[in-house]
C-alpha cells in the first residue's frame, strides 16, 4: 500500500542510525548520536554529539545552565525532502531540499553536499560519500522499521509539527517560537546573547524527539534536543483517529488538524 510522492526507492525506506562519519583528513565520530529517518520522500534526522555535561535533574530549558544551553546549541537536526538519481555514477546520487514549513535547529547547513550511495550487507548497510571526498558515513537499518512506514504534518499549527513513522521507530519535530533570521551556526548566536536568557531559552525550545515502541506498544522517547523529554512518552493519539481515505483527523473542539503526507507498507505476499 502506498500514497503520497515518491522520491526514493524501496531500500532507502526506513529508520536509519549512523555507525560513523570518517571525514578526508582521518578523523572519525562515532559518539555523535545520528538517526536518520526516511518515508517516501521527506526525511528527518537527529544529530546530537555526546553530551559533557548532565541534564538528567532538569525538567524544562530554564532549569539548564548557560553552559548546558551552550552545549545544546552544537545539535543539527532538520527535515527535508530526499532525491535519490539512480542515473548518476559511480553510485545513486541523492540531494536534499527543505521548504519553508521544514524545520531546523540551525540557520545554516552544514552539510551542504549531495551524497553517494551503495548498499551493503543485503541493504542492511547504506554507505554515503561526498562526491568531494570531505566524509564518508555508514548508516545500518534498524530492526522492525520497514513494515509501516508514514509522513504527517500538522496544519493550521501556530508553527510546523511533524511526525515520521517507520514501524517500531517514530520521530517528533516542533518548530521553535520565534523566527532565527541570522546565517549563522546557533553556538555564536547563543554566545553573543549571553546576557539575554529569555531569547537563548526561545531558541533552543524546538523540539526533535527520536522514540522507539516499547513492550508495552507506546513509544518512549529515546533520544530529543530537549534533554528532559527524554524517557517521556510520545504521544501518537492523533492517528487513532485519522480517516483512513482522506488521511487526515481534526480533533473536537481545535482548528489543528494533522494531514498525511505520504504512506507506504510492504506489499503483501500471496
Amino acid at each position: 500500500m502506498e500514497n503520497g510522492i515518491r522520491t526514493v526507492p524501496d531500500r532507502m525506506l526506513g529508520c536509519w542510525k549512523r555507525r560513523y562519519i570518517k571525514f578526508e583528513n582521518g578523523e572519525m565520530d562515532s559518539t555523535t548520536r545520528v538517526i536518520w529517518l526516511q518515508a517516501l520522500s521527506g526525511m528527518i534526522d537527529i544529530r546530537i554529539p555526546e553530551r559533557a555535561r548532565d541534564y538528567s535533574k532538569g525538567s524544562c530549558l530554564a532549569d539548564y545552565s548557560i553552559e548546558q544551553l551552550m552545549e545544546l546549541a552544537e545539535q543539527d537536526c532538520g527535515n527535508a525532502t530526499t532525491h535519490l538519481d539512480e542515473t548518476t555514477s559511480p553510485y545513486a546520487r541523492a540531494s536534499w531540499e527543505a521548504n519553508d514549513t521544514d524545520v531546523s535547529i540551525q540557520s545554516i547547513v552544514l552539510f551542504p553536499e549531495d551524497g553517494w550511495f551503495d548498499w551493503l550487507e543485503d541493504g542492511e548497510c547504506m554507505m554515503e560519500w561526498a562526491p568531494s571526498g570531505a566524509y564518508e558515513e555508514d548508516w545500518r537499518l534498524q530492526s522492525n522499521s520497514r513494515y509501516f512506514i508514514a509522513h504527517y504534518q500538522k496544519q493550521d499549527a501556530s508553527k510546523p509539527e511533524f511526525v515520521y513513522l517507520a514501524g517500531d521507530h517514530a520521530v517528533y519535530a516542533r518548530d521553535r517560537r520565534v523566527e532565527l533570521r541570522e546565517q549563522r551556526h546557533l553556538r555564536e548566536i547563543v554566545r553573543e546573547a549571553n546576557a539575554n536568557r529569555d531569547y537563548i531559552e526561545a531558541l533552543l525550545d524546538i523540539e526533535f524527539s527520536y522514540a522507539r515502541r516499547n513492550k508495552d506498544g507506546e513509544f518512549e522517547i529515546e533520544l530529543s534536543s530537549l534533554p528532559f523529554r527524554e524517557g517521556q512518552r510520545l504521544d501518537l493519539g492523533f492517528l487513532l483517529d485519522m480517516d483512513p481515505d482522506q488521511g487526515q483527523t481534526t480533533y473536537p473542539g481545535s482548528e489543528d488538524t494533522w494531514l498525511r503526507v505520504s504512506q507506504w507498507s510492504p506489499a503483501q505476499e500471496n
